[in-house]
């Protein structure tokens, strides 16, 4: 099973299985009642996100050296990570007033994050969702984590 709506840019998701298990799925799965076909273009995308990361493997390279970085950098300074070994990295905030503040102070120092609060996620677990990519260089991840280092709750 996966998604092509986080490190694939575009919707929806699969799953590769034998018929039977399929047979299952389509038969007991209650959100498989409300799905529907993907739309070509994000098919198109998927694939031809696919398609560079198989032809470009530095891109992986990169990004899994980014977001090690980010996240050491951030534990060092003392933000909770969970336990996150991906690009997509959650920092705790616990409430929902801190993670909002938090959230605008990163906008207003030119730090694009989400907020996640609840009922995304239940209350008093509020968090930011950094999104490392590829592209970022050392300078912008370093820069980020100074900004990250001045924010006093």
């Amino acid at each position: 099973m996966g998604t092509f709506s986080k490190a694939i840019p575009s919707i929806g998701a699969f799953i590769a299985s034998d018929k039977a298990t399929i047979d299952f799925l389509k038969h007991n799965a209650r959100a498989f009642v409300f799905s529907a076909s993907l739309p070509p273009s994000a098919v198109a995308a998927a694939l031809a996100a696919l398609n560079i990361i198989e032809k470009e493997p530095w891109i992986i390279k990169n990004l899994k050296e980014n977001y090690q970085f980010l996240i050491e950098g951030l534990k060092s300074i003392g933000y909770d990570t969970l336990k996150s070994e991906t690009a997509i990295i959650p920092i705790m905030t616990k409430d929902e007033e801190t993670t909002l503040k938090f959230c605008k102070f990163l906008f207003d120092h030119g730090i694009f994050i989400s907020p996640i609060v609840f009922p995304a996620v239940p209350r008093n677990q509020s968090r930011l969702r950094a999104h490392v990519m590829a592209t970022h260089t050392k300078e912008d991840l370093s820069r980020c984590l100074e900004i990250f280092s001045e924010f006093k709750p």
